[in-house]
């Protein structure tokens, strides 16, 4: 039998090549004689992400921050789980205390976007993926989502706006070069020129 430091090793390293059937594997047997390992519960919880399993991925992440409260990772990641089972609330807690941990990740404030764009809370949205690209200037889906945002307030001008510079950063942005065109096709249908 390997050594738990192997298991460890192995686990993070089918993990980082996307192998994380083989990484839940290593790291489950891993964590029969060290569970308290929150880094391998990361990993582990990750993992499970990767493969859909959000609800195991959660189970699993909370004993992480149950071993190391103060890690803004976790709670990132239990935020993402969260939103991909449409547990909405639950995530905004989760990417509010990573922010409280960590104020300078910009993914937690586009995250909050999400979320508040999924509840329709456009304004929210708005300044929260202002305040991710405070943190991050050329962070294109931040524009883009806060494009798609104004584009729902019919602000179609600061849309396009938001659109072209992330075309200028990533010209090959689809969900930008879409958003562009769909909003110059609104206004045109509202015979306005653009």
């Amino acid at each position: 039998m390997p050594s738990i430091k192997k298991l460890i090793e192995d686990g993070k390293k089918y993990y980082k090549s996307s192998n994380y059937d083989q990484a839940i594997s290593c790291l489950t047997e891993a964590l029969r004689s060290c569970p308290e390992r929150s880094d391998v519960l990361g990993f582990l919880g990750n993992a499970y992400f990767a493969i859909r399993d959000f609800k195991q991925a959660i189970s699993i992440l909370q004993q992480a921050v149950k071993y190391e409260p103060g890690n803004y990772e976790y709670h990132y990641d239990l935020g993402n789980c969260c939103f991909m089972l449409g547990e909405y609330a639950l995530a905004l807690n989760h990417y509010l205390k990573s922010i409280e941990i960590n104020p300078d990740y910009p993914d937690n404030y586009y995250n909050c976007g999400n979320v508040y764009f999924e509840e329709k809370e456009y304004q929210k949205a708005l300044d929260y993926y202002t305040l991710a690209l405070r943190r991050k200037p050329r962070y294109v889906d931040a524009l883009v989502n806060r494009a798609n945002t104004h584009g729902m307030l019919r602000k179609f001008s600061l849309a396009i706006s938001d659109y072209q510079a992330a075309i200028s950063i990533d010209p090959r942005h689809q969900g930008a070069i879409n958003g562009l065109e769909g909003t110059k096709m609104i206004l045109e249908s509202m015979g306005i020129k653009y």
